[in-house]
């Protein structure tokens, strides 16, 4: 069971059994949709559509669910949220379907409906927790364009619509409360379950705002996307990117740790690299931007920073090797991408792995933290980090840009700073230099980036200060340091 960005939608793969007689396969099966995830369903029609090549049919709302498979042809598949009580209302997802590939959509009640057969037209099986009651349904404008589907009709076709469908209302006619009432932009997130993606989200919110994790999904609209997989299999960027359809891809999924890099190059690379090549390919197949976010580690600190845009790289390590061709594959495949390199990133984080979220937990448990005194970088509010990726969008800028704040620090200072205030104990945090920290990875010793041309870019916008930047994340900083000693001291 494979969750989509509808909360109560999701997607199923039926296994096909062919052999030289044919093919056999389960359209569902009680006994097994349990060891599978699914709930069991009790269904009170079984019915069958067939469509001629580029019909659309939708927006239809029942108060009922519908399973959807193709038996023949293909079809756009898509599942509108149109409950407003729902986290997700107002997203749209679209599954390709054919009678080869064995996908099968879960359409929740309350929820539209719509599709757009293919070239050879199709044949689609529904399986319906409901009888069709026309006095109950509801039809929404497939043009409507607070919902504002992508219709992938090919090119110089007209679609053939019903009468019906034609005339159906707009949504803001149906629901005149309605908070927004125009066309909003798609952004695709890959990685929204980490502190980057969750601050891009927030930023992005006047957009329609589609999220991916890999394995925390701590948002129940996210859609699971497995950078790793996605690299050993070039179909899946497409296939990503196609029941999205976004305006703007922001790559911020990415193997971060920069030990495990060292250990695992190849994993490292598929990630880093691979991957973000692809989905840069597929976003600028669709017409799409990329936004793709990279390092300072691509430097090896020998000559001085903050370096520039133009400064020579020279990674150190795996890591910066892999973000660097990351940046190279991303910029090759779509020219137009906005590359964005960033260090010591921190600010509100759900899964407490930034620096500050390290440093709180050693105050607060008093660990000892070694810290080098002589590794310097700039440290950046992940909130500014988004709001840059808003602005130079909006923008239409492209190519390399640094989004950093405009501190210089080595990380001991910064914890110092951090600690001061935040109003935290620091007599846990031990200085050492970074040959004492004894790790695999070498790192750029005097790195951090110089923001010249992102400020010259948004005259208009300035990345914070530490000190400026904690101020607006205290409050957060302090509930959850409160949290952190009241486990800490039941623990004694």
């Amino acid at each position: 069971m494979e969750p989509v960005p509808i909360v109560d939608s999701y997607v199923l793969t039926r296994p096909i059994f062919r052999d030289h007689r044919g093919a056999f396969s389960e359209a569902y099966s009680a006994a097994k949709s349990g060891a599978r995830g699914e709930p069991n369903r009790s269904w009170k029609q079984v019915s069958i559509s067939e469509s001629v090549a580029n019909v659309i049919r939708g927006i239809h709302v029942s108060k009922y669910g519908k399973f959807t498979s193709c038996l023949s042809g293909s079809l756009d598949d898509y599942v509108v949220d149109l409950r407003e009580e729902s986290p997700s209302y107002l997203q749209w997802f679209c599954l390709s379907m054919t009678a080869d590939n064995g996908k099968q959509l879960y359409i929740p009640p309350g929820c539209g409906h719509a599709f757009l057969a293919g070239e050879k037209g199709c044949t689609i099986l529904y399986l319906q927790e409901g009888t069709f009651d026309p006095p109950n349904e509801t039809d929404v404008t497939l043009d409507d364009p607070v919902i504002n589907i992508r219709w992938r009709v090919p090119e110089g076709v007209i679609p053939i619509i019903s009468e019906k469908d034609k005339k159906a209302p707009k949504l803001v006619d149906l629901r005149p409360h309605l908070p927004i009432s125009q066309f909003r932009k798609r952004v695709l997130i890959i990685g929204a379950s980490g502190q980057v993606g969750n601050a891009l989200t927030e930023e992005f919110s006047g957009y329609s705002c589609i999220g991916t994790f890999n394995t925390k999904q701590n948002n129940p609209c996210l859609m699971q996307c497995d950078m790793f997989e996605l690299a050993r299999m070039p179909s899946a960027a497409q296939l990503l990117l196609n029941s999205v359809l976004p305006d703007v891809v922001c790559i911020c999924s990415a193997m971060t740790w920069v030990e495990g890099c060292e250990d695992d190059a190849i994993r490292a690379h598929a990630i880093n690299s691979t991957a973000p090549g692809l989905i840069a390919a597929a976003a600028k197949e669709l017409g799409a931007k990329v936004v793709y976010y990279s390092t300072d580690y691509v430097f090896d600190g020998t000559a001085g920073g903050p370096y520039t845009e133009t400064d020579k790289t020279c990674p150190l390590n795996v890591y910066g090797k892999s973000k660097l061709e990351g940046e190279q594959r991303v910029l090759d495949a779509a020219p137009d991408a906005l590359v964005l390199r960033t260090t010591g990133v921190y600010g509100p984080d759900k899964q407490s792995k930034n620096f500050i979220c390290q440093l709180i937990k050693a105050t607060t448990t008093g660990t000892t933290m070694k810290i080098p005194n002589d590794q310097f970088g700039c440290p950046t509010y992940n909130k500014d980090i988004a709001k840059a990726t808003r602005l130079l969008f909006e923008a239409g800028a492209a190519g390399l840009f640094n989004v950093v704040g405009p501190d210089l620090y080595d990380r001991h200072a910064f914890a110092l700073e951090a600690a001061s205030i935040l109003g935290l104990d620091a007599e846990s945090f031990l200085a050492v230099s970074a040959e004492e920290m004894k790790l695999k990875a070498n790192r750029p010793l005097k790195a951090g980036l110089d923001i010249t041309k992102l400020s010259e870019t948004l005259p208009n916008f300035k990345m914070r200060t530490l000190k400026d930047a904690l101020a607006d994340w205290a409050p957060e900083v302090n509930a959850n340091t409160e949290a952190t000693r009241s486990a800490a001291s039941k623990k004694v």
